[in-house]
């Protein structure tokens, strides 16, 4: 139904444009800052909320600005400019640019792109561009502009700067609270798992480590068998499509938790695909991971404090693409890099992943499973041990 009790239809002059501003401020917008520099060099700035994606191949992006201000002229002469996507503890540096004070670029941390344009160096992300296109529109103008280099900030932007209602704001990512009393008893238990996880490895020839959920990401408790094993503690983001036997016996919240993260980390995520995953987990009750050439690539990048989101992103992408090329190729068992075995708390949920790899590439039928029927078998035994903790 469409309503139109305010007849906005008839109202006219100063009237209509509040009425106008306040329709548009039902509708949340990000903000961002795009600079630029003028005719001397000086480095200029504007505030905006019409930003958007604009085109893929070739990557541009698009926003409306007055037709009439300063820095749009800047912007057409100089032909270039930059869009820092700004963060939610980025409120007053949006404020102090649409205010034009003057010592607004003394109020963040930038970084010199090499064309010599500023960029907000914790933005939560950024768009170089060259000015493509400049299209008049009523009171506004539509710049279009080719992206010619883009990336994250340096990690600390946080969730988005938005804008609503005539105010700024931002939204609230999903996320898990930590228990951590749960927590601690499943670190405790994993010192008496040690024996059974060092028997299987021995036994199987392969290599075993267990993890549990923490809040938003998966942590380390225990291995066996590893040459170079992940330190006990280390973590990396609970995100699809990692750690799927977490979530496939989880609650509704949790399974939109997972694959909402990976949204959050690269941009995208395919709902019915994910869904079909963790299906196809629970009828099989285990899950597997294709190939083996991000292995390394994963250790080293969630053992490290430093990796930064630009580098998860990027080995996110990796784990995806690689899986979605030998799904393409068929016979999967020839490219199982390792396999995931849910253990079970008293409650029927998969309290902690027994994730087993290292047993050569390419197995054969036979050898994926004796692989496989040893990790129930470990499995069933640690869910006893937890069991037996618990009571």
């Amino acid at each position: 139904m469409i309503s139109t009790s305010s007849g906005s239809g008839r109202l006219a002059g100063s009237t209509r444009s509040q009425w106008w501003r306040t329709v548009l401020g039902e509708y949340p917008t990000g903000v961002v800052l795009v600079t630029s520099t003028d005719a001397d060099g000086a480095h200029v700035g504007m505030v905006v909320g019409t930003f958007s994606a604009v085109s893929e191949d070739p990557p541009m992006v698009g926003f409306m600005p007055t037709s009439t201000s300063r820095t749009l002229g800047h912007i057409t002469r100089r032909g270039r400019f930059v869009v820092s996507v700004l963060g939610a503890h980025h409120e007053q540096l949006a404020r102090d640019f649409a205010a034009s004070r003057k010592d607004r670029f003394q109020r963040a941390e930038w970084v010199t792109t090499e064309s010599g344009l500023l960029r907000v160096a914790d933005a939560v992300s950024w768009y170089e561009s060259s000015v493509d296109q400049v299209v008049e529109a009523g009171d506004h103008a539509i710049v279009l502009g080719r992206v010619e280099g883009f990336g994250v900030g340096n990690g600390n932007g946080g969730l988005p700067l938005l804008y609503l209602k005539g105010g700024y704001g931002t939204f609230t990512a999903p996320s898990l609270r930590l228990d951590f009393g749960r927590f601690g008893d499943r670190m405790r238990l994993t010192d008496s798992m040690a024996a059974v996880l060092e028997e299987y490895a021995k036994r199987c020839g392969v290599e075993c480590t267990v993890s549990t959920l923490a809040g938003d990401s998966v942590v380390v408790l225990a291995s066996a068998g590893v040459a170079d094993p992940v330190p006990r503690g280390a973590s990396f983001p609970w995100a699809a499509p990692l750690s799927p036997v977490l979530a496939a016996w989880a609650g509704d919240e949790q399974r939109k938790v997972w694959m909402e993260r990976s949204r959050h980390l690269v941009g995208k995520v395919d709902r019915p695909r994910l869904t079909a995953l963790l299906e196809g987990v629970r009828n099989c009750g285990y899950a597997v991971s294709l190939g083996t050439s991000v292995r390394d690539q994963f250790a080293s990048t969630v053992t490290n404090p430093d990796a930064d989101r630009a580098e998860l992103m990027a080995l996110w992408v990796s784990i995806e693409d690689e899986r979605a090329t030998l799904e393409k190729q068929g016979s999967w068992r020839s490219q199982v890099g390792s396999i995931q075995v849910p253990v079970f708390d008293t409650e029927g949920r998969a309290s902690l992943e027994l994730v087993v790899g290292g047993f050569g590439p390419a197995p054969s039928r036979e050898r994926f499973e004796e692989v496989l029927d040893g990790a129930r078998e470990t499995a069933a035994l640690l869910s006893a041990l937890g069991a037996a903790f618990e009571s």
